[in-house]
């Protein structure tokens, strides 16, 4: 079965507290796989990062402490947004539920690899995706030779799955966002976010 946005557990903001260390009091909608600790609050245009503290599991009230929100955030007292474990990324429940990213099977080809010094560090990325503020040294022809699951790290390329899903959409398009096919399966062809409930980083 699909697992919608709406089936996850939403925390109702009763009052924010904006002093000091900012605090959300609230009520969760049900219990299923909230716990205290790092965790997030989810909006599609920007997510809360934050900690669940003082959960009372008979009532379903808990306090969110936000350190990153101000009062021109979209999340207000009065909110409804749904939580997702710190284990996860908000952009994780967007890449789901995003029409336009156009998940597609494809089979994994190595590519050339950049090699690069960012801050006295030598490192390598895929060539063409050099970080900000890196200093290219040399490429290295088919050297990009594996990529892992965004969802389970499942090696996908070399001694992994020989194909994978990828999102097409113009916002999905620096290739960095790769799905095994297992997860691309299960998740990306239905658009579900059951790998929340599933324990999508535990190997096969």
């Amino acid at each position: 079965m699909t697992t919608r946005l709406e089936d996850l557990p939403a925390f109702e903001i009763t009052h924010v507290e904006p002093a000091g260390q900012p605090q959300m009091h609230g009520v969760f909608t049900h219990l299923r796989s909230v716990k205290a600790g790092r965790s997030w609050l989810y909006h599609p245009l920007k997510s809360l990062i934050g900690d669940v503290v003082d959960l009372d599991e008979a009532t379903g009230r808990a306090v969110f402490e936000a350190p990153f929100w101000d009062a021109s955030h979209p999340i207000q007292s009065g909110s409804r947004p749904q939580w997702l474990d710190g284990q996860w990324q908000a952009y994780h429940v967007t890449m789901m539920l995003d029409p336009d990213a156009g998940w597609e099977r494809v089979r994994f080809e190595a590519s050339d690899a950049q090699q690069f010094v960012e801050n006295g560090r030598e490192g390598v990325t895929k060539a063409g995706s050099l970080p900000a503020g890196a200093v290219p040294t040399r490429i290295v022809p088919g050297a990009w030779d594996v990529e892992h699951c965004t969802l389970c790290m499942e090696r996908i390329g070399r001694w992994g799955d020989e194909y994978g899903y990828v999102p097409r959409g113009a916002a999905w398009a620096d290739g960095h966002d790769w799905l095994c096919d297992r997860c691309g399966e299960k998740y990306a062809v239905p658009r579900s976010l059951a790998f929340v409930w599933d324990g999508a980083w535990e190997r096969r």
